[in-house]
């Protein structure tokens, strides 16, 4: 279901566009990774302050879910599809829970005695994302055909 595209009552701002076209880009290059891994190549991959060289590890493999998770965000809302909104939340909620374990209350799970707070910067962008998609989710859900 999409969004009536001749009446066009929902703007998408630009700057959530941009967003999602860069989703697209950034989560399209997973398969492109996953045949260097499969070539024997080690490919470095980050997201939200996780790191690893390789899709086939528990962490690579998270990466990879967190990509192919922001390329269907992305897709769907360019393509004003009617769960886009729903979607993007989670997908902006999982992002957060991500950077605030990584901002040094991983350290403290796992009993270090040197803990050390990493501000991820994604932050600042996961934040405005979420509060616009929690603000508009009623409004963009509304203006479907069916």
């Amino acid at each position: 279901m999409r969004l009536d595209k001749s009446s066009e009552q929902y703007h998408i701002p630009a700057w959530m566009k941009f967003f999602s076209y860069l989703f697209i880009l950034f989560g399209s290059l997973i398969p492109i990774v996953l045949a260097q891994n499969l070539m024997g190549y080690k490919t470095a991959l980050s997201i939200y302050g996780i790191n690893s060289d390789s899709l086939f590890n528990p962490i690579g493999a998270f990466i990879a879910f967190l990509f192919a998770l922001k390329l269907v965000v992305g897709f769907a809302i360019i393509k004003r599809l009617k769960w886009a909104f729903n979607l993007g939340i989670v997908d902006a909620c999982l992002g957060l829970i991500v950077c605030l374990l990584n901002l040094g209350i991983y350290d403290l799970i796992l009993d270090k005695s040197n803990i050390n707070i990493n501000l991820r910067l994604e932050i600042f962008v996961l934040v405005p994302f979420l509060i616009y998609l929690l603000k508009n989710r009623l409004k963009w859900n509304d203006q479907h055909l069916f």
